[in-house]
């Protein structure tokens, strides 16, 4: 999987989300995926399996919202883990959730 296919998996998503940063502020809340290192698998000088890791930070201002969105996940074809949960950022006054999804082509 590459990053299109990711962007193109998420699009339904019910909240805001996109690759990197918005462009403009958001209200909350809100999504934002990066694409991580690459864990590939190989062998004899040659590469057996393509192993891609991406993150997508949650931001929220409560509990219900962060619920909401795992579902969403769920309902998408793709395996994920929750890294951190419920993080407090009091300068901006909301939480942040991270997951990761690992991809093996």
């Amino acid at each position: 999987m590459q990053a299109i296919d990711l962007q193109t998996l998420l699009k339904n998503c019910p909240y805001p989300i996109t690759w990197h940063h918005f462009q403009s502020e958001q209200q909350l809340p809100f999504a934002v995926w990066k694409e991580d290192e690459s864990d590939n698998i190989t062998s004899d000088l040659s590469m057996l399996r393509l192993r891609d890791t991406f993150t997508i930070d949650f931001y929220y201002e409560c509990w219900n919202q962060k619920k909401s969105f795992e579902e969403y996940l769920s309902s998408v074809p793709l395996l994920w883990q929750r890294n951190t949960s419920d993080v407090w950022i009091s300068s901006e006054d909301m939480y942040l959730s991270s997951y990761s999804i690992e991809v093996t082509i």
